[in-house]
């Protein structure tokens, strides 16, 4: 289960924000607006001119300050790409999809590469999938069992009554719910457990750059199609699913947030190193046959994510485009990594932060 947690917080996908919030109502395409919502709500409200949120009182520690030896920002890796033959480069930064409230954001050296930049390249723009209808019905699509069958087909009554109960519980359990597919529940579970966490933010590093560059007239470039991402996301068996959600319905108070916080500490130091020491944990509880379908899955989600991320930014320094290029930070870790396979084909990288 951590495995695929770490994956969802830190390469990150649209189907991340698909709780929303508490208004889940009857109707699929509101259900669909409602599974965007946490990201792009911040997207559709404008953002302040500076990367800050809402100071905490006096004397009031943020988990976020908490984590970062009382710093007010985090400090998050940013990489410069230079295309040897051209000269053009570009700086590259790894995001995280949501965020615990704090002072501020990101630190000045990250506003000050985004006050130079023309445009910023995110994933994909999540704004699109609240405000565009036929994107909307697209994205639903993925998520929709259309065969006349019902999550309870999918998935062990077990899996399914213990996770309806915890949804319920929450307020997120919607009946609309049970024509979706394994791999919107065990996300769902996911989702809403970050938004119990006291002091979280609904919104991410991307999503806020994308309110602020919509907000002063920069374009936002979609390094991905949406079928990019959601077929990343829907990749998962039902199985290997069903085996997520009770093990994520097996753990203790308090180790979720413990676990969410644990990455938060990885994106704000800009440690790929402490990234792929904790990718690897748990792997030991996987059966066989669901480590074979993980492999799968994980292949979408990053192998192959990662090298239609390189060929984009390739395009970027080709042309010559002051381009604030910003994708998850395990696009970023290890071999087969965005900035991985720039270096193979050539390219001069860099970590400046």
């Amino acid at each position: 289960m951590k495995k695929r947690f770490l994956a969802l917080i830190l390469a990150g996908v649209l189907a991340l924000s698909s709780c929303g919030n508490k208004q889940a109502e009857t109707t699929t395409t509101e259900a669909a607006a409602t599974s965007a919502s946490v990201e792009a709500e911040a997207t559709t409200a404008a953002p302040e001119a500076e990367a800050t949120t809402a100071a905490p009182e006096a004397g009031e520690t943020t988990q976020a300050e908490s984590t970062t030896d009382g710093e007010n920002a985090p400090s998050p890796a940013v990489w410069l790409v230079t295309d040897p033959e051209s000269g053009n480069s570009m700086k590259m930064m790894g995001t995280i999809h949501i965020v615990p409230e704090s002072e501020k954001l990101v630190p000045d050296y990250v506003m000050d590469i985004y006050n130079e930049c023309d445009s910023v390249a995110v994933e994909y723009d999540i704004s699109k999938v609240q405000t565009d209808m036929v994107i909307q019905i697209k994205y639903l699509s993925y998520f929709l069992l259309n065969d006349g069958t019902l999550i309870t087909d999918h998935i062990s009554a077990e899996a399914y009554e213990q996770a309806k109960a915890y949804l319920t519980e929450l307020g997120y359990y919607n009946e609309t719910f049970d024509s979706y597919n394994a791999a919107y529940w065990e996300n769902l579970l996911s989702s809403a457990s970050i938004l119990t966490i006291e002091g979280m933010k609904d919104t991410g590093i991307d999503t806020y750059f994308i309110g602020l560059a919509k907000q002063d007239g920069k374009k936002v470039l979609n390094i991905e199609a949406l079928e990019d991402q959601m077929n990343a996301i829907t990749a998962t068996t039902d199985r290997l699913s069903e085996f997520n959600i009770l093990e994520f319905m097996k753990l203790e108070e308090g180790e979720f947030e413990e676990s969410f916080m644990a990455l938060y500490n990885i994106w704000a130091s800009g440690d790929v190193d402490a990234y792929l020491e904790l990718e690897g944990e748990g792997m030991e509880d996987y059966p066989e046959e669901i480590l074979a379908d993980y492999e799968v899955y994980n292949e979408a989600m990053l192998t192959t994510r990662n090298i239609g991320m390189a060929e984009r930014a390739k395009e970027y320094l080709k042309n010559g485009e002051n381009v604030f290029y910003m994708v998850g930070f395990a696009h970023f870790c290890g071999e087969g990594s965005v900035i991985d396979l720039l270096e193979k084909d050539g390219y001069t990288v860099e970590r400046i932060h």
